[in-house]
């Protein structure tokens, strides 16, 4: 008896543990080529029905030399209607900008106005 209740003791913290780094923590911190890790300052609807936000952890006018891409008028990164994925990824948005939750910005490198590619809340 006391092997079984050891056992599942084992297979509890093990599970705890796996499921802990499930949840994961983001891969850096800051900017980097392929993209940018922090918290969602702003988030501007443009009249194209574009969505525009800072790099993650950044204020508009602080611009990371780091990025693979040119910012959207100098400062956004930008969701476009046409990314396959629109709605889900705006809804993400809008849920790590209200949660205060951190997220991995991936953009798409070398593009003209840092066109987002996905997105992971932490």
């Amino acid at each position: 008896m006391k092997r079984i209740y050891t056992l599942l003791f084992l297979l509890f913290s093990l599970s705890i543990n796996i499921s802990g780094s499930l949840a994961g923590t983001p891969p850096f911190e800051g900017c980097r080529s392929s993209g940018c890790v922090g918290k969602i300052d702003s988030i501007y609807l443009h009249r194209d029905g574009s969505i525009k936000f800072p790099p993650p952890g950044k204020v508009p006018g602080d611009v990371p030399s780091e990025l693979n891409c040119k910012l959207g008028e100098g400062v956004y990164f930008v969701l476009k209607q046409s990314h396959t994925h629109f709605k889900n990824t705006y809804s993400m948005l809008l849920t790590a900008h209200s949660s205060e939750k951190q997220v991995f910005a991936r953009i798409v490198e070398g593009s003209n106005d840092c066109q987002l590619d996905y997105m992971v809340i932490y």
